[in-house]
Order: structure tokens, then C-alpha cells, then sequence
């Protein structure tokens, strides 16, 4: 079995995002098409990668077979003729079954991608939580007053921390730091914070389908965390039970000493904002469990509008 199985816990699905805001004089429209070009390119090197990984299997497996008959041949008295596609049939299957029992079974490249530009409710009622979505960004270097830049998250999720290297390789030596789309992007940028985090529980589908997402930054406490990550995921249970507009629901739990911010997000998206944030007020005030409202009560909403996904 591969470590993941031998140690009982499944292969992380990791989201790495990053809050950028666009330089002054930027246009939405330009930083935008920026990084739409960087989207692509990051997908169509990752069906590259996979192509490169999947013919580099197949012929790593071919070699393996034709030694292993090779071998068995000079124990075993020569086969008939008929049966030598048998064996090597069956020597292809048994190491194949080998290589997925010990294997590490992550699909190389990213999972998916996404864009969102932060964005806040007009609704007066929301007000607080407008509040502590701004409060959050000044937190992180962001300006915040009127008129100010527009904010984006980028979104890149990968199963398995060994996708953080094939990531680095991707930006660093297939695109290119200085090449034009990823040069343009980081002369495009001002202030940039990042996070990489697992995630923990997921309802509904992972990859964005819907036109807002809401994200409730926080930090759990001194409660345990597998007493808070199971509060957390009945209160989310039942917020998707009760509220039908909800399409996706998850929890991400930071990396060890990945990235800035609070250690929790738990994400929640749909297609109306108003009703996004009567939700995440909703989660704030009606958990349960006292814990859970003080992470949250305590916590930063942020929303924003899915425009890559």
C-alpha cells in the first residue's frame, strides 16, 4: 500500500490561493485578461505534464515486463509460442496492481482553477460583515478605502503537497518568471498575500460553478481540532439542508506554516450575494456549539465574484 493508505488518510486535496490586488493606473480589464492567459497556460502545461507522466509510465511498465519474461526464461523451460502474450499479459497486470499498492495515486498538475474579484454587499444589514472582510485586507497589506484598486483571489488546487513542487515548476521553468504573461502579471500586481491549505470537509461539487463565493476566515481556539473540524462540518450540514441556494460548501484548514491569514476558511458559494451573506450570518449566530460561534463570530467575510473558473 502507498503511504497515504498505509498511515489511514487519504491523499490532500490542497487549495494554494493567493489575494492580489492590481497596481494603480491597471485597468480591471487588463489585469483581468492577464490572468485569464495565466489560467491556460497553468491548465495547458498541466495536460502537458500528464502526457509526459503517463507515456514515461507506460514505458517504465513495458521495460519492467520485458525483463521480468527475460528473466523467467532462463528458469523455466521455454514456453509454448501461444502463451508467451499470456505471460507477458499477467506480468503486466501484477505490476500494475504493484505499482498502485505502493504508489502514490495524485494526479499530476492542477485539479482546477479559479478567479474571483473581491466584491461586498450594498445591503446595509451585511454592514458588520463588510466590516470584517476590510478589516481583514488592511491586516494584510491591502488598500481598502474608497476607490481603491480592485482585490482578486486566485484559486490553484492540487491533490498532494508533491503538486506544490510540479506548481513551482510550472511558474518557474516551463512559463517563465520574466516571459511575457507571468512578467506582465507581477508588474500588474501591488500588494500579494498567499495560503496553502487542506481540505477538510467538502458538500456539493468541488469545482466552481457558481457566480459568488462567500469565505468566512478564521481561527479555531483552544478547542481540539477534530472536535471543532466535526462542529463545523454539522453546522454546515445542516446550512446546505436548510438553505437550498448553496451549491458548494467546504473547509480548508491551513498548511503548517503555509502562508498568512487565519488557519480556517470555510467557503460557501451560490449564485445570489445577498442570499451568501443571510448564510454566513446565519452560520455566525445559529451553531450550536459556543466554539464554533466564537471562531466565526470572530472570523473575516470575504466575497467575491467567480470570474475565471
Amino acid at each position: 500500500m502507498n503511504i497515504y493508505s498505509a498511515l489511514r488518510f487519504e491523499v490532500p486535496v490542497i487549495a494554494y490561493s493567493a489575494l492580489h490586488q492590481a497596481r494603480k493606473g491597471v485597468t480591471a480589464e487588463a489585469y483581468t485578461k492577464t490572468m485569464e492567459d495565466f489560467h491556460r497556460l497553468l491548465r495547458e502545461e498541466t495536460e502537458a505534464i500528464r502526457k509526459v507522466w503517463e507515456a514515461h509510465r507506460t514505458e517504465a511498465l513495458s521495460r519492467a515486463v520485458q525483463s521480468a519474461r527475460s528473466l523467467l526464461t532462463q528458469y523455466l523451460s521455454t514456453p509454448l509460442k501461444s502463451d508467451v502474450d499470456d505471460i507477458q499479459r499477467i506480468l503486466k497486470e501484477r505490476l500494475e496492481e504493484y505499482g498502485t499498492a505502493v504508489g502514490v495515486q495524485a494526479r499530476p498538475g492542477m485539479l482546477s482553477t479559479a478567479e474571483g474579484r473581491i466584491v461586498e454587499s450594498t445591503d446595509g444589514s451585511f454592514r458588520k460583515l463588510v466590516v470584517t472582510g476590510r478589516t481583514y485586507l488592511s491586516e494584510l497589506g491591502f488598500q481598502t478605502a474608497k476607490g481603491r484598486p480592485e482585490i482578486y483571489e486566485s484559486m490553484f488546487l492540487v491533490e498532494g503537497a508533491g503538486n506544490l513542487d510540479i506548481i513551482e515548476h510550472m511558474v518557474r521553468d516551463r512559463i517563465g518568471i520574466y516571459t511575457p504573461v507571468h512578467g506582465k502579471h507581477i508588474g500588474e500586481f501591488d500588494s500579494y498575500a498567499y495560503n496553502a491549505h487542506n481540505l477538510v470537509m467538502l458538500l456539493g461539487e468541488m469545482k466552481p460553478s457558481a457566480t459568488y463565493e462567500a469565505a468566512v476566515w478564521c481561527s479555531k481556539g483552544g478547542v481540539k481540532y477534530d472536535v471543532f473540524r466535526s462542529a463545523l462540518k454539522e453546522e454546515l450540514e445542516r446550512l446546505v439542508g436548510e438553505r437550498n441556494v448553496l451549491s458548494h460548501a467546504s473547509v480548508w484548514q491551513r498548511k503548517l506554516g503555509l502562508g498568512s491569514g487565519r488557519e480556517f476558511v470555510v467557503r460557501l458559494q451560490g449564485n445570489d450575494l445577498s442570499q451568501l451573506y443571510g448564510a454566513v450570518d446565519d452560520l455566525r449566530s445559529g451553531s450550536r456549539e459556543k466554539y464554533v460561534r466564537t471562531a466565526l463570530a470572530g472570523g473575516h467575510v470575504l466575497c467575491k465574484e467567480l470570474i475565471i473558473t
